[in-house]
């Protein structure tokens, strides 16, 4: 049963009817309850605020994307109210409360459908990516060796093991034991070792070393889990590619897997506040549509758009700016000194930059509002 927001409002509407036929004693052989016919202001004032409150519900469940917990809330408020001493014998305010409990039953029985339906489609979504991954990682791995194959000797046939290399060392983590991607790994290895020169033993153990080390700093800048640390975390594992640029070791390889992953963190952390200066930036409140773009430029500096976004933002900053520093030049000219210092103030917070133009305009302003009310010593 999964409940959406008309078919919610149907449903409470059936219990409401059915809920009223029982209090009103239709086929009842039991004790009847002795209902007020006479309330008292305060009774009054609290069953109107409990028939609001279930309009409000209601409403909440009657949109395109139902608020369910703001409807919760709401029916919460009617049980509560209808549980009071004072309301026990006001006979709709207990057809409001226990209506109130079957909703609160329903929408649970609803979220919990919702929820395992959400969980079925993202297993869903993970295993088509899996098998497009796989997909892409052999489809990449048997390309680059037939590549390597035909380009001989020179940097485009490293450049083509070096690809086949990356791509099999991705299928493995998917598929550990994956012979296709184990043999294709084994000889792109052999063939690019060849090309780049061979190091003797020695050399290649202490490049391993070096390498290791390294990615031992750069986990554990990960394993702080914070923003901070990811960034951090991508740099020292960038320095293991600049270590060894040959990728003579599996190192490199590894390292760009980690670095993908860190870029993920990021991105993730990042959308919410994209989101959030979009937002922002469709009701034209461009101070918090920028003070949310920059955030999120800050928490992620490697997903390009983003600047786009925060171009489009201060390109309006920046015209409001210009906007408040005319107001201020004419309330400056009408002596008008407190609506002209408040005007370049404003003019300040939209272009907070000092190489900003509109920034140094309003500064002069404040410069010529203090000389002019400045007290005659």
């Amino acid at each position: 049963m999964v409940i959406g927001g008309a078919a919610f409002v149907l449903v409470l509407v059936a219990k409401h009817n059915s809920d009223l036929q029982k209090a009103g004693g239709g086929g009842n052989t039991g004790p009847r309850t002795k209902y007020v016919t006479k309330l008292n202001q305060k009774q009054e004032i609290t069953l109107n605020t409990m028939e609001q409150d279930k309009r409000d519900a209601v409403a909440l469940l009657g949109q395109d994307r139902p608020d369910y917990q703001g409807a919760f809330q709401k029916y919460s408020q009617i049980i509560n109210f209808g549980g009071n001493d004072e309301m026990k014998l006001v006979r709709d305010a207990q057809i409001l409360r226990q209506e109130a409990i079957d909703a609160v039953y329903t929408m649970h029985e609803a979220l919990v459908v919702t929820h395992l339906r959400q969980a079925t489609a993202s297993m869903g979504a993970q295993d088509a990516a899996t098998k497009a991954r796989i997909a892409k990682d052999q489809r990449e791995g048997r390309a680059n060796i037939d590549a390597a194959k035909r380009r001989g000797k020179g940097p485009a046939a490293v450049a083509a093991w070096t690809a086949a290399i990356n791509a099999w060392n991705d299928l493995l983590q998917v598929i550990p034991n994956d012979e296709e991607a184990k043999n294709g790994l084994a000889l792109a290895n052999t063939e690019r070792r060849k090309l780049v020169g061979e190091m003797n033993q020695a050399q290649l153990d202490a490049l391993k070393g070096q390498c290791s080390r390294q990615m031992d700093v750069a986990a554990t800048k990960f394993r702080v889990g914070t923003i901070r640390g990811y960034q951090e975390g991508i740099k020292e594992y960038e320095k293991v590619l600049a270590i060894d640029p040959t990728e003579q070791t599996q190192y490199p390889s590894a390292a760009k897997v980690q670095i993908n992953a860190g870029k993920k963190k990021l991105s993730d952390a990042a959308r919410p506040l994209r989101d959030q200066a979009v937002a922002f930036q469709s009701k034209t409140n461009w101070l918090e549509a920028r003070k949310a773009i920059r955030k999120a430029m800050e928490t992620d500096p490697y997903t390009t758009n983003y600047m786009d976004i925060y171009g489009q933002i201060e390109h309006e900053c920046l015209k409001n700016a210009a906007q408040q520093i005319q107001e201020a030049r004419v309330y400056l000219d009408a002596e008008n000194y407190n609506e002209s210092r408040k005007a370049a103030m404003l003019a300040l917070q939209y272009a907070d930059q000092d190489t900003d133009k509109e920034n140094k305009n309003a500064k002069e302003i404040i410069k010529t509002l203090s000389r002019r009310t400045e007290t005659p010593k």
